[in-house]
């Protein structure tokens, strides 16, 4: 049975394993489940670009998260979850009463309005 090659040291750097070791697992999983190789070794391939595709999700979300600063560690922290409800429409006082009932983290009001304001974040709607 013959493989891409391409495709197998794309596998093999993926799993940290030798070509040839890589090859044997495919050979092997393919005998286990009754299956051709090239099928497991497609099916590894889109893995792969499913893995791609989540590692460009994260640092899109990155991206988008550097856009807001804040010295503050536990807005930095807790940032996501107040920029959601801000744009949902809960006000700072709502916010910081969440946060202190969800997660156990008291930021004052002030301390939000701040964040907010000097990052304009605006409300969906």
């Amino acid at each position: 049975m013959s493989f891409n090659n391409t495709k197998v040291k794309r596998l093999a750097k993926n799993l940290a394993l030798s070509e040839e070791q890589t090859v044997s697992l495919l050979l092997k999983q393919a005998k286990y489940l009754k299956v051709s190789g090239n099928l497991l070794l497609k099916s590894y391939v889109i893995l792969n670009e499913l893995k791609t595709e989540s590692n460009e999700k994260q640092a899109q979300e990155l991206k988008e998260k550097s856009r807001y600063k804040t010295k503050n560690l536990i807005i930095s922290k807790y940032m996501d979850v107040i920029i959601k409800l801000y744009q949902e429409g809960t006000g700072a006082i709502n916010i910081s009463k969440y946060l202190k009932l969800n997660h156990k983290v008291t930021i004052s009001k002030s301390a939000i309005d701040n964040f907010l304001k000097t990052n304009e974040v605006k409300r969906n709607g």
